[in-house]
């Protein structure tokens, strides 16, 4: 799937428990917040660190990050992916 494909197929919704999009080329600096977070890589390559540890996403690769764990993201140029954020108060199994 090319890039205009993915910008027609765009998707976005948040509201106060679940926010999630697909995102072209994910790069952001090292941050950390309440949500625990979804990747699924789409198309492309995705450098990551979490918690220190860093990994390298592909295609089809999908990863958790636990809340409150510092992480970033770095894209290869022409990259898709679906990133999930969920608020602890959903998904009580990961919390307790």
């Amino acid at each position: 799937m090319d890039s205009s494909t993915y910008m027609q197929q765009y998707i976005e919704l948040c509201g106060p428990s679940i926010c999630y999009s697909i995102v072209r080329n994910l790069t952001y600096i090292e941050h950390i917040h309440n949500s625990f977070e979804l990747i699924y890589v789409l198309d492309g390559t995705i450098e990551t660190k979490v918690a220190g540890q860093r990994l390298s996403l592909g295609s089809g690769d999908l990863l958790f990050i636990p809340n409150d764990r510092i992480h970033s993201y770095v894209a290869s140029r022409s990259s898709a992916a679906i990133v999930i954020a969920v608020a602890p108060e959903e998904v009580p199994q990961f919390t307790a």
